[in-house]
């Protein structure tokens, strides 16, 4: 079992569901949210990775605060993706699968 720590902020509530549990089996101890309000509550505690949902850009807003040792956004929008690209931050294309989160 590992000790890492995962902040996941997804706003479709089945694939958050789909990353608690797989993330429990895998050992990560998360802390989950569905906007960006609700990660506004965790901005405090530190990570060791965080998965942000593109959240219609306010994904970057999020980004810059959350703590964490590594941090991607995860969003089908390409403008989005193409504003993660222009400000050199790292992402992953919809849909991904848990397997690719736990590389």
């Amino acid at each position: 079992m590992n000790n890492k720590s995962i902040l996941i902020v997804e706003d479709d509530l089945g694939v958050l569901e789909i990353y608690k549990i797989g993330l429990k089996i895998e050992g990560y101890k998360g802390k989950f949210a569905s906007s960006k309000e609700q990660a506004e509550k965790y901005l405090n505690e530190n990570f060791d990775y965080a998965i942000l949902d593109g959240l219609e850009g306010d994904c970057f807003e999020l980004y810059n605060k959350v703590k964490a040792q590594k941090k991607f956004i995860v969003s089908g929008d390409q403008s989005i993706l193409d504003k993660c690209e222009e400000k050199g931050l790292k992402y992953f294309l919809k849909p991904i699968s848990l397997s690719e989160i736990l590389k």
